[in-house]
This record gives structure tokens, sequence and C-alpha cells, in this order.
């Protein structure tokens, strides 16, 4: 179960012969919430960017076993996996997650126009068996990413195309 609703992480795992495999669903996580708990931990960028992919196939995988706990249905024996991805955005030590609207998009662009910004992307993998949740594997990877000088008319005209308003740092 992918448990995310990006076009980008189902485009990936059809890109691995995976499509048809696999469910999509979007995780009963409070998303704001977490990331308000983690920003005020002293965590770096990579692990903040791991425990919340961690945190999204958790509650999907949680809801599933509370689902099957409902009505005293028995649990089922065979595994259920729950994959899990979370994607920011670090500049000057500074997360940015997906633009709250379109100036907040432009003000993201314009600070990385002309600079060099690292791009996180966790991964997380859990499965469900029974009534146990346990985690298979989390990794976070990073690449640096160099922008060339982006003028305001640039900006402007990427933003107007909706593009950057469901990304991570745009």
């Amino acid at each position: 179960v992918l448990a995310s609703q990006s076009p980008r992480r189902r485009e990936i795992l059809d890109m691995m012969m995976l499509k048809g495999k696999y469910t999509v669903e979007t995780p009963p996580l409070d998303e704001g919430k977490a990331q308000r708990e983690l920003s005020a931990s002293a965590i770096s960028p990579e692990e903040y960017t791991r425990k919340l992919a961690e945190a999204k196939a958790f509650s999907l995988a949680e809801s599933h076993r509370d689902e099957q706990n409902v009505g005293g249905i028995p649990s089922l024996r065979i595994p259920i996996f729950y994959l899990g991805s979370d994607t920011i955005v670090e500049i000057d030590n500074k997360i940015l997650e997906k633009p709250k609207d379109p100036e907040d998009a432009k003000t993201m662009l314009a600070i990385m126009s002309g600079r060099q910004h690292h791009v996180h992307t966790a991964v997380a993998l859990f499965k469900l068996m029974g009534h146990e949740i346990s985690l298979i594997s989390s990794f976070t990877d990073t690449a640096t990413v160099s922008f060339c000088n982006l003028s305001k008319e640039t900006i402007d005209a990427y933003v107007a195309t909706g593009e950057p308003l469901d990304k991570a740092g745009t």
C-alpha cells in the first residue's frame, strides 16, 4: 500500500514494474501537526524527513490494523506492506515544505535562485502481520541541486502553471 497521493511516487513504482501490484491510500496522519512536532525537536533535516516518511506509513498500517480489530474480525495472517515517503528542500538550514500558496512558491523560488540547496527524500517500509506492525527499513537520500539565476518573469511564469504548488521547495 502506497501511503501517498503523490503522482510522482506512483510513477516511480510503475517504472519499477509494480503497476497494478499496489494500492494507494492517503495516510490518516495530521501532517501539519507532525511537521510542527518534528520542527520543535533538535533533529537534522535528514532525520526530520525520515521520521515524517515513517509516520505516514505507520499511521496507515495502524489504521488498517485497528480496522481488522473491529467487531472481533480475526486478523489476517498474510503480510501487508506500507510504503511511505517524504521530500523536503533544505536551504540555509531551513526546511522548505510544499508552498502554502502561489506567493509562497514565488518566495521559495526566489530564495533558491542562483544558489545550491539540498533535496532530502526519505522512504519507509512497514509490515503489518496480524496485529504486529514492524519497520522493515527506512532511509534518507540527499541530492545537492544548483539553480541558475531565475528572473521574476521566469518565476511568475512557472508558478502560473500550478506545477510547483504540490512539491516541497517547489
